[in-house]
């Protein structure tokens, strides 16, 4: 299996997920082929967005596949959080994390809901603030049993502290990094944390080739 393979089964069977990318590692691309190879396994896919983040992912993911990702992630899915675009929610954390779940209590069928944005939430608010919501809103298994969570977040400005925290609330774990190797600067992927532990802290290096990722071992 390669390491989205990994990820996203192991991703189906236990929640919550996390994948932390360093800025440059095409993590948009990263996140949408995993969201199509678990689209199946869900009647609903939610998007939580904090100050724009999904905007930001969508602009770039329609740029290289065009309007197909909208059948994958749709604009009405969105829940947006603090948007400066379109006047999101705001309010304390306790606000935040009873809106969203209330609104996804509403569903019927096994729902995936894909976190982006936690990081701008830090920079705004603070890493302690970061470290009280995440346990909170990545787990609204107590609203439903069916509901899973996946999160993207840029963790490089993050003290080890933090990024501690929200490791231990996060079942399934990856990491997309970079890395200077012969001169190049070369993209990478770990898989830290899974059900499959024969590949876990494995390191593969891959490649962006027609909006694909393409791995191989270094």
């Amino acid at each position: 299996m390669n390491p989205i393979e990994i990820f996203t089964k192991s991703s189906i069977e236990v929640s919550p997920s996390l994948i932390q990318f360093e800025i440059g590692c095409e993590i948009e691309l990263f996140l949408y082929q995993c969201l199509k190879m678990v689209r199946k396994e869900y009647e609903h896919i939610f998007i939580i967005s904090f100050f724009d983040a999904y905007n930001v992912y969508l602009n770039y993911l329609t740029r290289v596949f065009g309007d197909e990702v909208l059948s994958v992630i749709p604009r009405s899915n969105v829940i947006s959080i603090f948007s400066k675009l379109e006047g999101g929610l705001e309010g304390s954390m306790p606000v935040i994390v009873g809106y969203i779940g209330k609104k996804l209590q509403k569903l019927e069928g096994r729902t995936l809901t894909v976190i982006l944005g936690l990081d701008f939430y830090s920079v705004t608010f603070g890493e302690e603030n970061l470290a009280r919501l995440y346990p909170n809103i990545v787990n609204f298994k107590s609203y439903r049993e069916d509901i899973d969570t996946l999160i993207a977040m840029n963790t490089e400005v993050f003290s080890e502290r933090t990024i501690g925290i929200i490791n231990n609330f996060s079942l399934n774990l990856a990491k997309l990094g970079l890395e200077e190797r012969n001169g190049n600067i070369d993209r990478y992927i770990i898989i830290i944390r899974s059900i499959f532990p024969e590949y876990n802290l494995h390191k593969w290096y891959y490649k962006v080739e027609s909006g694909k990722l393409t791995f191989y071992k270094g």
